[in-house]
């Protein structure tokens, strides 16, 4: 297949000193796991540090240490760079922590969204690229429509609504997590409830037998999260599981969220109401979506342990509350609600680790060696300290 190029003229002066660095972004689908990546890419594009062309093609031919079925269309979350100084870097924003030898062979330095400590220390090339979450840029996007046309032309209407804005006119019908709606800055004085909305997943929809089983133990843990902090908390609990079928088969009505809460903008409605946020891991033990959301929302947070590096020194007691069980959970939701003072302090870190760490524009500059520091240097997560400590019943390490 013959390549595709799109390029367009940057729209700001390069703010730098520094001639724009060329780079040319290979993709071979639109995911949603991508866009935060697009988006990041597009900015630094517009503000002249950077003079993208986007390439479209066919995913190279994976190759993992053990094949499993939970891989078997994971490229299509993966990208590839060339940089004008002839840097090759590999892009990979898949849930699990298998890493794909192929494009590690092809590039000069692979970043992994789910990153294991061992992996960073087994193969020189790795790097923890850290939290993910699907967020678009707030001016209008040539290159996405281009993408989004060529990738999913099915979808035109809607790829063209998001060209034309039209989210800003209809938010109650159209939602596309732009930049300027997914950050808020902490206000401080105000966490007094607890937000934890979330989904389950159907086991017979998984790949394997042995993902199937995970995904069971994953929703039962939901299911007693979300019932333990309602019973603990009813006047403060937020959220509930997202209805349907399946949901409604495994667990009883009061626990689920109203129909209408688990449209996305709604849940960009909740994302903006002061509150202290909830996030379990996700599929293969990820750091979730929703993670990264609170972060950019400056919220105070109770986590599970991450079982990937997160880098930029991400840690216990100051960006989370960690917890390893159902009832953890509740003893640390109320820590948290009877002390507003910590509940600021972690907010105020959470939206000062955002600014410095998650936002696109940084983690584009990161990756693409735009900033003075090392990003080998930087601290690790707490997801290293984990790597000695006992496990739960879901395999997860547990707090110490």
């Amino acid at each position: 297949m013959t390549p595709r190029l799109d390029a367009a003229a940057p729209m700001f002066a390069n703010p730098t000193s520094a001639p724009a660095l060329p780079v040319q972004l290979e993709v071979w689908s639109n995911r949603p796991h991508l866009q935060q990546w697009f988006t990041a890419l597009r900015r630094l594009h517009r503000s002249g540090e950077i003079r993208l062309r986007q390439q479209f093609g066919s995913a190279p031919v994976p190759d993992y240490e053990q094949h499993g079925a939970h891989l078997r269309d994971a490229e299509q979350v993966h990208c590839r760079c060339i940089l004008g100084d002839g840097r090759r870097l590999y892009l990979d924003f898949h849930d699990s922590h298998e890493v794909c030898l192929s494009g590690m062979a092809w590039c000069d330095a692979y970043f992994k969204r789910s990153a294991r400590a061992e992996d960073l220390k087994r193969y020189p090339k790795l790097r923890a690229l850290g939290l993910n979450y699907p967020v678009h840029d707030d001016a209008s996007d040539t290159l996405l429509l281009r993408r989004g046309l060529h990738f999913e032309p099915a979808q035109w209407r809607w790829h063209t609504a998001a060209l034309l804005r039209l989210d800003r006119l209809f938010p109650d019908r159209f939602i596309l997590p732009r930049l300027a709606q997914c950050e808020q800055a902490p206000e401080p004085g105000g966490y007094r409830t607890v937000l934890f909305q979330t989904r389950l997943w159907d086991p017979a929809e998984a790949p394997s037998a042995d993902k199937a089983a995970a995904w069971a133990r994953l929703n039962a843990y939901r299911i007693e999260c979300v019932r333990r902090l309602r019973d603990a908390l009813p006047e403060a609990f937020l959220g509930g599981i997202a209805p349907s079928a399946f949901a409604r088969s495994q667990c009883e009505e009061r626990l689920l969220c109203p129909p209408d809460a688990a449209r996305r903008a709604a849940y960009m409605g909740l994302l903006r109401q002061r509150s202290i946020a909830v996030s379990t891991a996700g599929l293969h033990d990820s750091n979730g979506w929703k993670l990264a959301e609170y972060l950019a929302f400056g919220k105070p947070v109770l986590a599970e342990p991450p079982q990937h590096v997160i880098p930029g020194g991400f840690a216990a007691g100051r960006h989370y509350l960690g917890f390893d069980s159902a009832d953890a959970l509740v003893a640390q939701a109320t820590r948290l609600l009877d002390d507003a003072a910590e509940a600021d302090t972690m907010a105020a870190a959470n939206h000062a680790y955002y600014r410095a760490h998650l936002h696109p524009d940084v983690l584009a500059r990161r990756v693409l060696g735009l900033l003075d520091d090392d990003p080998q240097a930087e601290t690790p997560s707490s997801a290293s300290a984990t790597s000695g400590c006992p496990r739960n019943s879901r395999g997860l390490a547990v707090l110490p």
